[in-house]
């Protein structure tokens, strides 16, 4: 199934917390950076549920990456449960081809986010840069391993959160 459109709202940024994925998934990897919540992926996403997949053909040649965007990614954006270029490859081919820099409106983001934008605005689209700045928003702009130990929650084998404990510290921050 295919759906390639124009018709998007906004980006969902997928951040999953390893030591959780791991204990109700088989993960073959788990060697995500200390301190940091693993990429699942950035999607184009819309508010009446026709966000678009598989929108071109580009395909994500591994070979091509250089070895530290693939340290980058090995770091911040771990298959988890399945071979990291498996994993990548799919989230490139299913959401990437759709992620389009010359699409709507940069005004309502954050301004450290629209300067990233409008310098990747300047290049044409390609997986190498979905990548990067994929991995430079959890790294770089939403922190969400150090958000969240800012308002008293940390990862924890024996203490447990609510939604809405969560939830308040990430609107408290970002909105």
């Amino acid at each position: 199934v295919s759906q390639s459109t124009k018709n998007y709202d906004s980006y969902a940024l997928a951040l999953e917390w390893q030591g959780t994925v791991c204990k109700f998934k088989n993960c073959e990897q788990d060697y995500t950076a200390a301190g940091t919540w693993n990429l699942h992926g950035l999607w184009p996403d819309a508010d009446n549920g026709q966000h678009p997949f598989f929108c071109t053909n580009v395909p994500l040649n591994w070979d091509g990456l250089s070895q530290d965007l693939k340290k980058q990614l090995a770091l911040y954006w771990s298959g988890l449960y399945s071979s990291q270029q498996q994993f990548l490859d799919h989230e490139w081919t299913k959401h990437g081809t759709c992620w389009r820099t010359d699409y709507g409106t940069i005004s309502q983001m954050p301004n450290q986010l629209q300067q990233l934008m409008t310098t990747i605005r300047t290049h044409s689209q390609n997986p190498t840069d979905f990548l990067n700045f994929t991995v430079t928003l959890s790294k770089e702009i939403y922190r969400v391993y150090d958000l969240l130990s800012q308002n008293g929650i940390s990862p924890s084998t024996t203490a447990t959160y609510t939604f809405d404990q969560i939830k308040g510290a990430l609107v408290k921050t970002f909105g």
